[in-house]
């Protein structure tokens, strides 16, 4: 649609966006399963990029309004994303941010040691807050999962607009 095409294009023309299309490795839409502090998360990374000696980590928010509990809880979601990438690539994440498409503004997050501490502490409560039920299958005996928490049932779940990358780039015709 028109709409999904503009907000894309707030991205793709910002410098966050460019730098992203210069970058050497670029992962979109970047699924994952990771364990974070012995609490198994499963989730979708809008927006993953290195270069300049360090990987940066981009999550899109079409939201209208952006209240300041509803941001911070933002900014945790991207700090764990970070730790997530760290746990996987072996480096810390260098950058963050929040692309506020509606606004075309990229807000930093945080990283960091205290921000890395309040990602596990945020994870850590999730998973205590939350029941965890079995969904059992023919592999669940020799899962390493099978008597914690199961990947048949996610702690963390994200994903906005899948196609927003896709849909922005110039085609080649």
């Amino acid at each position: 649609s028109a709409a999904v095409r503009a907000l894309a294009a707030a991205f793709v023309n910002s410098d966050l966006g460019r730098r992203a299309a210069a970058a050497a490795v670029v992962e979109k839409e970047f699924a994952f399963i990771a364990d974070a502090g012995g609490v198994l998360l499963s989730g979708t990374i809008d927006l993953w990029f290195a270069g300049a000696g360090h990987t940066v980590v981009v999550d899109y928010k079409s939201d209208r309004h952006i209240s300041p509990e509803k941001l911070r809880a933002y900014q945790t979601q991207v700090q764990i994303y970070a730790l997530v990438l760290e746990n996987l690539l072996g480096t810390p994440a260098g950058e963050a941010y929040l692309f506020l498409l509606r606004e075309s503004v990229a807000l930093p997050v945080p990283l960091g040691p205290a921000a890395k501490t309040a990602a596990l502490n945020a994870i850590r409560c999730a998973a205590r807050a939350v029941e965890f039920p079995r969904n059992e299958g023919p592999g669940c005996l020799s899962c390493a999962y099978y008597l914690g928490v199961c990947p048949a049932r996610p702690v963390f779940e994200s994903g906005l607009i899948s196609e927003l990358w896709e849909e922005a780039e110039p085609s080649s015709s």
